[in-house]
């Protein structure tokens, strides 16, 4: 019986938890500001000081033909 009703008092809770975040995520949507979309009163430009790492392409003399072995083994024994 006490099995039923905290099983009950969980469901209940995710229940309510799904619909208030619904409910706020309507209201949010109707309002001029907060509607999640990072682009409303209060939203933060984009810091100037952010640095794009990528790869450069690089040159290299020990490149192996798909004729020579490799130094990395993928074989397994």
């Amino acid at each position: 019986m006490w099995q039923n009703i905290i099983v009950l008092v969980i469901v209940a809770s995710a229940a309510g938890y799904i619909g208030w975040t619904i409910i706020r995520g309507i209201q949010g949507a109707a309002g001029s500001c907060g509607g999640g979309c990072g682009s409303g009163c209060g939203a933060k430009s984009p810091p100037d000081n952010l640095v794009q790492l990528g790869s450069a392409p690089q040159d290299n003399a020990q490149a192996t033909s798909p004729d020579e072995p490799s130094a990395v083994s993928s074989t397994r024994s």
